[in-house]
C-alpha cells in the first residue's frame, strides 16, 4: 500500500461534494494566488471523509481535484 492511502473510490456524488466544498473554502478566502491554503485542504479533507464515512488522504483529495479539473477541460475542447 502506498503512503497516500487505499485506492479512492469516486462518483458522482463525490465529486459535487468535493467541488462545493472547495468553492466554500475559496469563498471563505481560504484561496490565494498560488491555490489553496493549508487550512482549506484539511477542513475539505475533513468534511468529505465524515460525509461519505471515509479515511480520505490530503493528497487523495487534491488528485480527485486535479483529475476532475482536466475531465473538464477535455470536455470543453
Amino acid at each position: 500500500m502506498s503512503s497516500s492511502g487505499p485506492r479512492a473510490s469516486w462518483d458522482t456524488a463525490k465529486d459535487a461534494f468535493l467541488i462545493d466544498a472547495m468553492t466554500d473554502q475559496a469563498r471563505a478566502g481560504k484561496r490565494s494566488d498560488s491555490g489553496f491554503k493549508k487550512e482549506a485542504w484539511a477542513a475539505v479533507t475533513k468534511d468529505v471523509n465524515e460525509k461519505f464515512d471515509l479515511q480520505l488522504t490530503k493528497q487523495q483529495i487534491k488528485s480527485r481535484l486535479q483529475t476532475a479539473r482536466s475531465s473538464a477541460k477535455c470536455q470543453e475542447a
